[in-house]
């Protein structure tokens, strides 16, 4: 393939590596995330820290299958989550521009990779109205789709067999009281059993 044909397969190609790439990273941040803080949790609530890995997964599915209808939910997706996650951002008090830059992929490249899906759907209509045909072999057909989901699936695999030996080997003491942990010179006071705290609020008794 020349630079003539790869040209303006180019916005496809850029749109289908950031998807998977993003798709990637929830992953790794999903499973490690349901490994440690989700363990223990029932079946299916445990599930919830895949939920943004999967629906990056079918935004970058839908996009390359059909680009345009993708590329549109993509940008009202991106631009509805990267309006709840400034606002978030403004309430909590993080709003700073290193803050910006630093999150930008997690919003922001959704807009992004919708714009050149929508693109490419405009030069996948001009190819096949000069002839261009698809492959008959339905792997190379779909090949863009099969590397969108087996990249996540052994990074899922990858941090599963990594981690899954340290989780599995801890010992639960049975204890919910208050514990003195020492060692390596540190001192640590392990706090006992308590409604929690999440985002808004702190430990509580």
């Amino acid at each position: 393939m020349n630079w003539k044909t790869l040209k303006p397969r180019l916005p496809g190609i850029v749109a289908t590596g950031v998807g998977i790439l993003i798709t990637c990273v929830w992953t790794y941040w999903g499973v490690a995330e349901m490994l440690y803080e989700g363990w223990g949790m029932p079946f299916p609530d445990i599930l919830r820290y895949l939920i943004l890995a999967v629906g990056c997964l079918i935004l970058t599915i839908l996009g390359i299958t059909w680009p345009r209808m993708g590329g549109v939910l993509i940008i009202v997706i991106g631009g509805l989550f990267t309006i709840f996650w400034i606002n978030l951002a403004i309430n909590r008090g993080w709003m700073s521009w290193s803050w910006v830059v630093s999150t930008f992929p997690i919003s922001g490249f959704l807009v992004i990779i919708g714009v050149l899906f929508l693109i490419d759907g405009r030069m996948r209509r001009k190819r096949k109205l000069e002839g261009d045909e698809p492959s008959p072999e339905w792997w190379r057909r779909n090949l863009a789709q099969i590397i969108a989901v087996v990249a996540p699936l052994l990074i899922a695999a990858g941090v599963v067999i990594f981690y899954l030996p340290l989780l599995t080997s801890r010992v639960d003491d049975g204890s919910r009281d208050t514990v003195l942990i020492e060692g390596e010179g540190v001192q640590l006071l392990w706090a006992p059993q308590r409604p929690g705290w999440n985002w808004k609020q702190s430990w509580g008794g």
